[in-house]
């Protein structure tokens, strides 16, 4: 028997589409933040990458909000999985030299989805290394930075599955929720690697 993690039913239809459309605006938010700290042209070769990844999320999550399906999900999926092992590739300060495994890790785990509709590999891509970076950065002058970007990598979660019902509390859907906080984790993921100067 193949363990197996799929998309939750009912996934693509959000309790509010026109709000978590517009929620995409909020992934604006770092390439303005990282713009404003570093300039794209006075930047290093990683931090070009960056600006590139945080802009192929934005417009991925933008076409597949436009129209969700098991199809447009997959770009915005490669978006997501790509910037988060850019950050951590980053964050560990990982030579230059390695980084085409961030397209393999991430193209494969996506891929897998696109031909199985299993998310393993993908969760992998999304939890296992994050965790190694706040790991690897635990006790050395970071644990505010780290467990505040872990604790709102979970409530996105949370929100992000819990779509309706958090709708019906708050007017705001979950999905919308998460963009939302997702816009100010990546900013958050700019801070602390500046504090690093790995930028």
């Amino acid at each position: 028997m193949t363990l197996k993690i799929c998309l939750p039913k009912g996934y693509h239809k959000t309790a509010n589409p026109t709000l978590t459309q517009g929620s995409n605006l909020a992934l604006l938010l770092p390439i303005g933040y990282l713009s404003s700290i570093q300039p794209y042209g006075n930047s290093k070769f990683t931090t070009k990458l960056l600006y590139i990844h945080l802009c192929f999320m934005f417009v991925a999550s933008c076409v597949y909000h436009g129209n969700p399906s098991d199809t447009t999900i997959v770009p915005d999926m490669l978006g997501v999985s790509s910037v988060t092992l850019l950050f951590s590739f980053i964050l560990l300060q990982v030579q230059t030299r390695h980084l085409p495994w961030l397209y393999v890790m991430s193209g494969v785990s996506v891929a897998y989805f696109a031909q199985t509709k299993n998310m393993i590999p993908y969760v992998g891509v999304l939890g296992i290394p994050p965790l190694y970076v706040a790991y690897s950065l635990w006790n050395r002058g970071y644990n505010r930075e780290i467990s505040e970007i872990l604790g709102l990598l979970v409530l996105m979660r949370v929100l992000e599955h819990r779509d309706a019902s958090v709708y019906r509390l708050t007017g705001l859907n979950g999905h919308a929720g998460k963009h939302l906080i997702a816009g100010l984790v990546f900013v958050r993921l700019i801070q602390l690697c500046q504090r690093l100067k790995v930028l």
